[in-house]
This record gives C-alpha cells, sequence and structure tokens, in this order.
C-alpha cells in the first residue's frame, strides 16, 4: 500500500482525530495538532513509516512521520496512535 499524501493541516477547532484517520500515510512529514484537539483516536497515525532496502547497494531507504507536535489541549492519546512511527 502507497499513499502519496505528504501535508496535513489540521485547522483549530477540529475536536478529534479519528481512529485510523492517517493510517499508513507514509509520506507525512510534519504534523501539528492544535490545542483544540481533545483525543487523538487508536491507530490515527500508525504505520506512517515505510523503509525499503536496496539489496544491490546495500542501502536502506526510509520516509515517513518525523516531527509530531501536540500542543496543549490533548487529552487522550488512543492506543498505538503512533505506532511504527520509527523517527
Amino acid at each position: 500500500m502507497y499513499n502519496y499524501l505528504e501535508t496535513v493541516v489540521i485547522s483549530d477547532g477540529v475536536t478529534s482525530i479519528g481512529e485510523h484517520a492517517f493510517y499508513y500515510c507514509e509520506n507525512l512529514k510534519n504534523i501539528t495538532i492544535p490545542s483544540s484537539v481533545k483525543s487523538i483516536g487508536m491507530g490515527a497515525f500508525s504505520n506512517c513509516y515505510y523503509e525499503e532496502t536496496d539489496d544491490d547497494y546495500n542501502i536502506t531507504y526510509s520516509r515517513g512521520l518525523e516531527k509530531v507536535i501536540i500542543q496543549d489541549g490533548v487529552e487522550t492519546i488512543g492506543v498505538q496512535a503512533f505506532y511504527m512511527c520509527k523517527n
């Protein structure tokens, strides 16, 4: 599975991020979660990471979520919300 979504702007006023909302968004690099968000659902950003090894050159390429800013206000973060986000 490959998802080309690179940028997401969550507007102030959004109160929750649903379960698996950005599941497998391997190209998503940075996200800021505004203070209006009170809950982040289970697995919301899980598997936002991809790694591939080029065996011919012994090089591993990776991409995915690198930076998450969670503003004050978030009260709950669901189980595995950032599962497999290695960066």
